[in-house]
């Protein structure tokens, strides 16, 4: 029954304070039990042509993601939507633990909705802590603020390789 719970598409507005969000998803997390989750996750401002409302300290949107970066473990299929505006700020007011993982991940995508780049030291190394990642998108800007070095790019492609040669050995 949990497995009916694991698909969540969250579009969530940064000016609102809302205890109701919370509480929803506070129960869509039991509810779901341990299955794997597939997030579908956007933030924008209450006027979508505000490109500079940011999320206050109070807005909703960080109990939100808080949240769901601590059952990181649980996703499966990740895709965030976030203005710059709000990827400036997620360093501030979200805590990045070192013992979250992202074990069961296997895509990752991350999107600024506008054209001014930011750069969230948490949402861009997600895929670093995902072993299991074997499709990841995230946005390429002229200001570089994707963290990652070819270093790292070339070890998630190295790991993919094995895995997939690994598994076509193992069925022959």
């Amino acid at each position: 029954m949990p497995r009916l719970w694991s698909d969540l598409e969250l579009c969530l507005v940064y000016e609102e304070t809302d205890a109701v969000a919370e509480h929803l998803l506070e129960l869509y997390l039991i509810k779901s039990g341990s299955a794997a989750l597939i997030l579908d996750i956007s933030a924008q401002p209450m006027n979508e042509d505000d490109d500079e409302g940011e999320p206050e300290e109070d807005s909703c949107v960080w109990p939100i993601l808080q949240a769901l970066l601590a059952c990181g473990h649980r996703w499966a299929k990740c895709s965030f939507s976030f203005g710059w505006n709000l990827l400036s700020r997620a360093d501030e007011f979200l805590s990045q633990s070192t013992y979250y993982q992202y074990s069961n991940l296997k895509d990752f995508i991350l999107r600024s909705m506008a054209e001014r780049s930011s750069q969230s030291r948490i949402f861009s190394s997600i895929w670093q802590h995902a072993p299991a990642l074997l499709s990841l998108e995230a946005p390429t800007f002229d200001e570089g603020n994707f963290s990652s070095t070819s270093l790292d790019l070339q070890k998630l492609a190295t790991n993919n390789w094995n895995r997939y040669l690994s598994s076509s050995l193992s069925k022959s």
